[in-house]
């Protein structure tokens, strides 16, 4: 049994007592190490840490698990030196600025799948199971030669949690102050060629006012505004032949916050967010990966005011083909990719869906000292047609110690439903915005 301090999300430094309770066998630190020498976001490989030309920070299980209470948002802000706005605490709407982008300049991706509400154009963090999270890669730079649309300060990729060789179960209980209690269970292991994972979690915090009475807002209530949450998570893989792996995850969270309109009236806010994954991967020939991938994202939300009833629901389906080739001078990234938008909800829009057809091809290799990676990417919206972004980057080890790197890249956001067609306030030939970005470093 352990007992720390820590500071509660977006509060006065009372602190977190927190008392957690494990049963759990522990990760041997060579696979912790490989974790923080290999990211997949900036390239969309699997490439060490020192070989990519890119601005990009990796927080690991073990940061994650020391932060027990703050939000995600806050999470990410802190450890990769971001931005963070929010408004309130657990549960509350907020958002990650990347390089004085706004909050809608940001992809946020679980396990390479978009999550986001496409009435918003926003990344959906408010809402996410920390318990299910592994790992966090943020990029800070454009990516929309990578992943299209939204990547123009940067992205967040979640990687969520997948069985290991071993058994291992987890029983973890939080009690802190403003009234948060966390219960999180899980097991994950392997029986043959099959691994798994899976866990439950419920979270509840009566929290503290989401409003200031100081301020000059006239929304402000004196009541706490809590929030509270189930979620459950299942991941499994299994080897169905030499080289051939198959997989499938989902994640699932339901989430009731409340916030301050008024003084007589206590409005809520239930927020749904479910993120299915299925994919296989394995080996055409010596030199050739081929990975195809299906996601479905759901982001839902109904908020309960003295007015009325709003609900705003977005499903994002993505098919994926990529393919990874080995060439002579580096690794040949080549792929497809369908993305399918379709908004839902009290308030009626003149189109209420889209699709987006992509083709992307990259590089990425390294000799010696040197390093480099071009990408190239062409979306084909059904909304406002098409948009090519790219990306260069070069970088040469000085010393062991010493690397300086540069990168260009374009990137382009696309415009939101709301902003297209939202009642008396869209505008239907907005066209998407582009951006430009030229960075050198040292690291």
């Amino acid at each position: 049994m352990s007992i720390s301090m820590k500071n509660s999300s977006l509060t006065p430094s009372l602190g977190l007592l927190a008392v957690a309770l494990s049963a759990a066998l522990p990760s041997m630190a060579f696979a912790q190490q490989q974790l923080k020498d290999v990211a997949v976001t900036a390239t969309r490989l699997e490439t060490p840490v020192q070989n990519i030309n890119s601005d990009i920070t990796v927080i690991d299980s073990a940061q994650i698990e020391q932060q027990s209470g703050r939000s995600l948002t806050e999470i990410i802000a802190q450890a990769a030196g971001l931005q963070l706005v929010a408004n309130g605490g657990l549960g509350k709407a907020s958002n990650i600025l990347i390089r004085g982008t706004e909050g809608r300049h940001v992809l946020l991706l679980i396990d390479g799948i978009r999550v986001g509400s496409a009435t918003l154009g926003t990344a959906s963090f408010d809402n996410l199971a920390m318990h299910s999270i592994e790992r966090i890669e943020v990029l800070k730079g454009p990516a929309s030669a990578l992943y299209g649309s939204d990547a123009v300060g940067g992205v967040v990729q979640i990687f969520t949690r997948k069985g290991g060789k071993d058994f291992k179960p987890e029983v973890s209980v939080t009690a802190g102050s403003f009234g948060h209690r966390q219960t999180n269970a899980s097991i994950s292991g392997s029986s043959g060629s099959i691994r798994y994972a899976l866990g439950a979690a419920y979270l509840k915090e009566t929290g503290f006012s989401a409003s200031n009475e100081k301020a000059p807002f006239f929304n402000f209530n004196a009541d706490k505004d809590g929030f509270e949450q189930t979620s459950a998570f299942a991941s499994v893989s299994a080897d169905v032949a030499q080289g051939w792996t198959i997989d499938a995850k989902l994640q699932a969270s339901n989430g009731t916050s409340s916030y301050d309109s008024g003084e007589f009236f206590d409005p809520t806010t239930d927020m749904v967010n479910q993120v299915i994954n299925l994919g296989v991967r394995g080996k055409i020939s010596q030199n050739w990966i081929t990975n195809l991938r299906f996601g479905q994202s759901d982001d839902k939300s109904t908020t309960f005011e003295s007015y009325g009833t709003d609900s705003y629901n977005t499903r994002q389906q993505q098919l994926t083909w990529s393919n990874e080739i080995q060439t002579p001078v580096g690794t040949v990234l080549a792929g497809l990719e369908q993305t399918k938008e379709k908004v839902s909800g009290t308030t009626v829009y003149d189109l209420d869906s889209r699709s987006i057809n992509a083709v992307f091809v990259g590089l990425v290799g390294s000799s010696n000292a040197h390093s480099w990676q071009a990408n190239l990417r062409h979306d084909q919206n059904s909304q406002f047609g098409g948009a090519t972004t790219g990306m260069l980057g070069y970088g040469y080890k000085i010393n062991p110690n010493l690397k300086v790197n540069a990168a260009y890249g374009t990137s382009f956001k696309a415009p939101s439903f709301n902003q297209l067609y939202y009642p008396q306030y869209g505008n239907s030939t907005i066209q998407p915005e582009e951006g430009r970005n030229f960075e050198i470093g040292a690291t």
